[in-house]
């Protein structure tokens, strides 16, 4: 018998801590601010694809991401102050660009003289 009410209070103990810490309302607060501010993140950027002026509209050429190209692009971006990071080797620009200016990037990383005339301060 007293081996059952032993059990019985541990199991009730370790259901009252669990509860405690679970139920917490300052680490569930916690959780939400860092679930909604990754969310915020993710949605402030896109990966960025190449875009190219063809046929009279704006085409997404993936085939032109190279290691050269991301450097270069991001020479532009850093020159332009925008926003953009990588993320498991893909680089990602802000939602705030549009898709001209994207292809004005693209053709000016594109833009080897271009380049070498917009070098960045250190």
């Amino acid at each position: 018998m007293k081996k059952i009410i032993g059990i019985l209070f541990l199991l009730v103990a370790g259901i009252f801590l669990l509860n405690i810490y679970y139920f917490d309302p300052i680490r569930i607060k916690n959780k939400q601010k860092e679930v909604w501010t990754e969310r915020i993140l993710e949605n402030n950027y896109k990966e960025y694809i190449p875009i190219v002026f063809q046929q009279d509209h704006l085409m997404d050429v993936p085939e032109l991401l190279t290691q050269e190209h991301v450097k270069n692009v991001i020479h532009v971006l850093k020159y332009y102050d925008e926003k953009w990071k990588i993320e498991n080797g893909k680089l990602f620009v802000s939602n705030e660009i549009d898709r001209e200016i994207l292809w004005n990037y693209t053709t000016k990383a594109n833009d080897s003289i271009w380049l070498s005339e917009h070098l960045l301060e250190k």
